[in-house]
């Protein structure tokens, strides 16, 4: 993932996401960054492994076309010097998730408490997204999602993120996509590529 902010300032990372499912309704994620590479706006660089977190999920269905999701999550200050925030935040999210005819939408709310003092910006920050995915045939499909946040001291942002992923194998998804700032005093912008693996049972 390749993440600008204006000017200099870049951010390169090699994210990844474990997951596993433990029942039907409940699963754990453990996730983080492999790499982060940062530039600020003077040009200095900085390398080094970044932060990971560890989230507990448990689902509610609804029907076979709905449920609700809850997820509780912390984040380990295991990066490497400047990169890494040097406190544990903690978050909870809520989430709802349907398929209406041939899309699915999923809906999050959410909370993160962070760890780290500031004299400027609040404690908490709140989170929101809204994502609808279609399958355009048995191989592709694309999703876009309009997201934000809201943290006191500091203006809220708000971002569209486009994707589209293709099915290589019943195993192996490939995926990439862009987002960026709808507000255009703010110049952020990411494009990324991924691939999701699918294992197997371990129990």
């Amino acid at each position: 993932m390749r993440t600008g902010a204006g000017g200099n300032v870049r951010r390169d990372s090699l994210p990844y996401t474990l997951k596993l499912a433990l029942t039907p309704d409940w699963g754990i994620r453990w996730s983080g960054e492999a790499w982060v590479a940062q530039t600020d706006d003077g040009g200095q660089r900085i390398n080094g492994g970044g932060d990971s977190a560890i989230v507990l999920k448990r689902r509610f269905a609804v029907d076979d076309k709905s449920a609700f999701g809850l997820e509780l999550g912390t984040t380990l200050p295991t990066g490497t010097g400047a990169i890494s925030s040097g406190q544990s935040d903690y978050s909870i999210t809520g989430i709802y998730s349907a398929d209406v005819g041939n899309y699915h939408t999923d809906i999050n709310l959410g909370m993160t408490r962070f760890g780290q003092e500031d004299p400027i910006l609040g404690h908490t920050q709140q989170l929101w997204a809204a994502s609808l995915s279609t399958a355009l045939n048995e191989r592709w499909g694309i999703v876009g999602e309009f997201s934000g946040n809201q943290r006191d001291g500091a203006d809220a942002t708000r971002q569209f993120l486009f994707a589209a992923s293709y099915n290589a194998s019943n195993a192996l998804v490939l995926d990439a996509g862009f987002s960026r700032s709808t507000r255009n005093d703010v110049p952020d912008w990411s494009i990324f590529t991924g691939l999701t693996v699918l294992v197997g049972k371990l129990f």
